[in-house]
């Protein structure tokens, strides 16, 4: 048995960047002792102590909960697209280092490559657009995207001009993406701006009276 004889944990306030308070544990100290007849699963106990740094303000988590699965399903499709490219290698009989090969390998390669390039584009100013703009509306421009890119995938592998009109309608909605996140940042630095001045302001007055 496992008996816990000193639990202790500091609480303290904390201010969010989204605005919400949550509580952050500075310090959670345990001292234990096992008893005579102990099991060796009572090495695995664990005191419900040990989560007080949980909150139940989770304002911050709810502001990015949809940015993140968004992300998830993301490298999801990333990770299916490599799996498609290694299974035509098998297919085609096409080796590594090799990327030439028949037309139906070249074109799974290519497409699953381009796919890859853009990803670390749209991840950025997805999270960008959700945390400055809107969360549900970058989420939502996120799922288009990332459909849009299925499509594309799956027409590049069958014919090259079947690519076209997927890529077209991804690019219209990354650029969706890239506008809401310059508005968002232009609206959260001019929101800045006033609190600047009032500062320097202040700075001025103050440098004046001494």
């Amino acid at each position: 048995m496992l008996a816990v004889l000193k639990q202790s944990c500091s609480m303290q306030r904390v201010n969010k960047p989204f605005g919400g308070n949550a509580c952050s544990c500075r310090a959670i100290k345990f001292q234990s002792q096992l008893g005579r007849g102990s099991s060796f699963w009572s090495l695995f106990y664990l005191s419900p102590a040990a989560f007080c740094c949980t909150t139940k303000d989770n304002n911050m988590l709810d502001k990015t909960a949809l940015l993140a699965a968004v992300t998830i399903l993301g490298v999801l499709e990333q990770a299916y697209f490599a799996l498609q490219v290694i299974s035509a290698r098998r297919k085609y009989k096409v080796s590594p280092p090799c990327v030439t090969g028949p037309p139906e390998f070249e074109r799974v390669f290519r497409a699953q490559i381009n796919c890859s390039e853009y990803f670390p584009i749209f991840v950025s100013v997805l999270w960008v657009a959700g945390v400055f703009f809107h969360q549900g509306a970058a989420a939502a421009c996120g799922l288009l995207y990332l459909y849009s890119r299925y499509q594309y995938f799956r027409g590049y592998a069958l014919a090259a001009h079947a690519r076209l009109g997927p890529m077209h309608f991804s690019a219209r909605v990354l650029w969706i993406l890239i506008g809401m996140a310059i508005v968002g940042l232009l609206i959260h630095f001019l929101s800045l701006r006033p609190l600047i001045l009032r500062e320097d302001l202040l700075s001025k007055l103050h440098r004046f009276q001494g």
